[in-house]
């Protein structure tokens, strides 16, 4: 009786901390992208809303979510339904992620220019002011990160967003606050779930023709370098062993 309760303790809470995990990972054309949202939302993919009953918590329709993935290069929404807030994880390959395609080699100088562009290509708009930009470098990560307000702070919407720019393709992560003015708190937290952003390659990268048969060459000569060495070697002992026949 004591084991059987035991096993139905353990199963519990694999499925408690299965259903609470926060965890998600997207795949996008030969990249994984994985990211940890914060506790307390519904996270929509194009798979699961699509396999998924809808829920009648989420503010916006089966056909209207359908929409979002096709136009705006929708990987992954997010929904808050107690705060009315949002967190969407959006691709795009453009002109600026092209360019720059790699922020994790670019040096601080440049990446700050790569935001400076992108923060004035949205300004130019006319209904976006961005209200703060920075660069965020801890370890492996690199992000462009930047403030905006769109319309007045009583009618409009204020965001935070987070850019990483990997082979051409910027994967960016926008944290909504309808109505309101982004709070440190929110900005931490923001922070926080955008250091959890990883993009992996999960299909090799093709190997260059040309460095294909560089390999081969220097393959081939040491091969080559070693028949011959040992040829060489082989021939001395031949040679010495003759000698020593010849003084006898």
């Amino acid at each position: 009786m004591g084991k059987r309760l035991f096993m139905v303790v353990m199963l519990l809470c694999l499925f408690s901390c299965s259903c609470s995990s926060s965890a998600l990972s997207v795949p996008c054309g030969d990249e994984t992208i994985s990211l940890d949202f914060p506790e307390g939302y519904s996270v929509v993919t194009r798979e699961s809303f699509q396999i998924d009953s809808w829920s009648e918590n989420l503010p916006l329709s089966k056909s209207e979510m359908e929409k979002r993935f096709d136009d705006e290069g929708l990987l992954a929404d997010a929904f808050d339904p107690e705060s009315g807030r949002e967190i969407k994880l959006t691709v795009r390959e453009d002109e600026l992620s092209k360019a720059a395609f790699r922020l994790s080699g670019l040096s601080d100088e440049k990446c700050r220019q790569v935001l400076a562009n992108l923060t004035e290509g949205l300004e130019k708009t006319g209904y976006t002011t961005v209200t703060s930009s920075s660069l965020l470098r801890d370890g492996e990560t690199s992000l462009l990160c930047y403030s905006a307000q769109v319309g007045k702070v009583e009618n409009g919407y204020s965001y935070i967003a987070f850019a990483a720019v990997e082979n051409g393709r910027t994967y960016e992560l926008t944290f909504y606050s309808n109505g309101h003015v982004l709070t440190e708190s929110r900005r931490a937290e923001a922070q926080a779930t955008a250091k959890t952003l990883s993009v992996k390659q999960t299909t090799p990268i093709p190997v260059p023709k040309w460095l294909v048969v560089i390999g081969f060459v220097c393959i081939a000569s040491v091969v080559i370098f070693g028949i011959l060495l040992i040829i060489s070697f082989i021939r001395d002992i031949w040679i010495g062993l003759h000698k020593n026949t010849d003084l006898k």
